[in-house]
């Protein structure tokens, strides 16, 4: 059972690694074995928390949905998409609970691992490691891919492991902490995967700074921000924070930023425009073409609408229409849960999750899974520990 685990962990924290091409981006191992494994502990009686059967309910409507699609292999993908948000928190919370040494260890192991090829990628080989991938995007200029398709992903995965390490407990968090952030500013340099963390930035702000810790912050920021600018270093986090606070419309110019804006815009506009019925699998090509004529902001052009919706929660509410919202329900409800002793925490990261999974991250993206796994975990453990010191403080 031990090197089933770690081989389930090592899926779930690499999912673009595979021996095997299978012709998609993200690789099926991470959801197939964390799919065994949650149907075994369901066969065994394993008590899961009650919540999780939110998540289960979209999955059953996208397999009633499937006969209705036009282009089967891509339903297929949204199925497994959906699949993987209810057994995936499922299976880490599961992994926590019974093996949480050898997890912490995985996730410490990854961190390193993505850095290192990265680091490689950076400074003497471009292509490094790129033949246990499905397939090569490219970073175009911008960053490196390190073990994913592109820098985007890359970013998002070093962010997705950011906020799991942030809600576990381990020795030297806050070192990792910082090696994934300066993967994400300096190596992978994907504009979206900043721009969240200026978003996060934001949240932080808003619901937990006050008015003196904001001048003082911000006085600072002006500064770094004015030398840093005056010296000339070509970095794209400079770029992207220069342009959001000289005319922030121009973000829009960017190529990566642009192209999502357009899926998120439109899967929303079609979720309200069909008053939340589900749309299936097929539909959105053709809502896309009969829109992007009359909404010049975007690049897009008809002939190039997207088969795939590139926004998590962009796609399961257009495809299943109000279905698909017991997914952030049950997202906003397991923040709550870990973070109910804390306000502001609470509200920083609801708002901020949740943005972040308006983006193109896709629904078969193993990281968000398995940072409501940890969640749950921390859920758990606040719980008992509160229990733990009500005990002695009656004993």
């Amino acid at each position: 059972m031990l090197g089933f685990s770690l081989l389930l962990l090592l899926c779930l924290c690499f999912p673009y690694v595979t021996p095997i091409s299978f012709g998609t981006d993200v690789q099926p191992w991470g959801v197939m074995f964390a799919t065994i494994l949650t149907t075994v502990l369901l066969l065994k009686g394993y008590k899961f928390k009650i919540l999780l059967t939110l998540l289960f309910i979209p999955i059953i409507a996208s397999i009633l949905l499937f006969p209705f699609s036009d282009h089967p292999f891509s339903a297929f993908r949204s199925i497994t998409g959906y699949v993987s948000i209810g057994v995936i928190p499922l299976a880490f919370h599961y992994l926590l609970k019974t093996n949480y040494e050898n997890t912490i260890m995985i996730l410490k192991f990854a961190v390193i691992a993505y850095m290192l090829v990265a680091l490689v990628q950076t400074f003497i080989y471009i292509d490094f490691m790129s033949f246990v991938l499905n397939r090569l995007v490219g970073g175009g200029g911008r960053g490196v891919n390190s073990l994913s398709t592109e820098p985007t992903f890359y970013g998002l995965i070093c962010l997705f492991l950011l906020l799991t390490i942030s809600a576990l407990e381990m020795t030297n968090k806050k070192l990792y902490i910082y090696l994934l952030l300066i993967q994400i500013i300096f190596l992978s340099q994907s504009s979206m995967t900043i721009l969240l963390l200026l978003i996060f930035g934001f949240f932080y702000v808003l619901f937990r700074m006050g008015p003196k810790t904001i001048f003082l912050g911000s006085s600072t920021c002006i500064i770094l921000f004015y030398v840093v600018t005056m010296s000339e270093i070509d970095n794209r986090a400079i770029t992207l924070a220069t342009k959001l606070i000289t005319n922030p419309e121009v973000l829009l110019l960017d190529g990566s930023i642009n192209s999502r804006a357009g899926n998120i815009y439109f899967s929303l506009k079609g979720f309200f425009d069909n008053y939340g019925v589900p749309a299936g699998f097929s539909a959105f090509p053709i809502y896309w073409t009969s829109e992007i004529a009359g909404h010049d902001i975007f690049f897009q052009s008809a002939s190039s609408a997207p088969i795939r919706i590139m926004s998590f929660y962009g796609a399961m509410l257009f495809e299943l229409g109000l279905i698909g919202a017991l997914v952030p329900i049950t997202y906003s409800i397991i923040i709550f849960e870990a973070y109910k002793d804390n306000v502001r925490q609470f509200l920083i990261l609801m708002f901020y999750i949740n943005a972040i999974l308006f983006t193109a991250v896709p629904m078969s993206f193993t990281l968000v899974g398995m940072y409501f796994g940890a969640l749950i975990f921390k859920a758990e453990n606040r719980i008992k520990s509160n229990n733990s010191d009500d005990q002695l403080k009656y004993s």
